[in-house]
């Protein structure tokens, strides 16, 4: 018997869009929107880069489950200044 990876919904929208700093921004992505065939657990792993802004990626985070059970919620506070402008990667898997 296979073993299938876990299907995000393609209903789903992906991109986040761009955003000019200084503004923050928010983006949940719902666990029930990934489906597994065999009923495996599903982790989702998500992490940050950039290779272009000399402030870094200290102003984004990931948090799961803050702010409801089942979920993913990408954001970035408010950066103080422009060195964090560039360009930022989210990487996550299932």
């Amino acid at each position: 018997m296979r073993n299938f990876a876990p299907v995000l919904d393609p209903a789903v929208n992906l991109t986040l869009g761009t955003y000019k700093l200084p503004f923050s921004f928010t983006r949940t992505f719902w666990h029930d929107n990934v489906t597994d065939a065999e009923g495996d657990n599903i982790i989702i792993d998500c992490s940050t880069k950039t290779t272009t802004a000399t402030g870094g990626d200290a102003w984004l985070n990931v948090d799961v489950n803050v702010s409801g059970t089942g979920n993913i919620t990408l954001f970035g506070t408010t950066p103080r200044s422009n060195t964090y402008a560039g360009t930022y990667t989210y990487t996550c898997s299932i």
